[in-house]
């Protein structure tokens, strides 16, 4: 079996910025989203997912 990567989790301070500047910057189209409260997924290609998730929410998430 070969490894791959399915999702990336980044943390950020301001979720709304971040999905601008993500969503702006890899011309990520809006009905390619699902968000709730603290955080956003992007459905990339071949079954990818970039996470954002809110750093207050993320932390907590972790511990």
């Amino acid at each position: 079996m070969n490894p791959k990567v399915d999702i990336v989790t980044i943390s950020v301070e301001n979720l709304v910025l971040s999905t601008g500047f993500y969503r702006e910057v890899f011309a990520l189209p809006k009905d390619k989203i699902s968000s709730c409260e603290d955080h956003v997924a992007f459905f990339l290609k071949r079954k990818m997912f970039l996470v954002l998730y809110e750093r207050s929410g993320f932390t907590q998430m972790i511990e």
